[in-house]
């Protein structure tokens, strides 16, 4: 159970056969309202919608470049994770 934060997210990733469960907790946003998705997040210069989209597809973009090898473009990735998760008041991934 969080402390301080509100459970916006339960996200099932899959990397060949191993299944990582993540839940994301966020001090900053309450997403129990459905209107926060319009708020606007001005690190990121997007909404909050328009945040998580971007989280989304990074990391299907991660996963993708794990794949092929390309680890200069995991690296970018990473870090791109990384500060939507910081703008959005999401415990930052350690990737490892």
């Amino acid at each position: 159970m969080p402390i301080g934060g509100v459970w916006i997210i339960s996200i099932l990733f899959s990397h060949s056969d191993v299944v990582i469960h993540m839940d994301w907790v966020s001090d900053l946003y309450d997403f129990s309202d459905p209107e926060i998705r319009l708020k606007y997040v001005p690190e990121m210069g997007c909404s909050v919608g328009g945040c998580i989209s971007m989280l989304r597809k990074s990391w299907k973009s991660y996963k993708a470049a794990r794949r092929e090898g390309y680890e200069d473009r995991c690296l970018e990735l990473e870090y791109r994770i990384n500060s939507i998760q910081s703008a959005l008041g999401i415990e930052e991934c350690c990737f490892g």
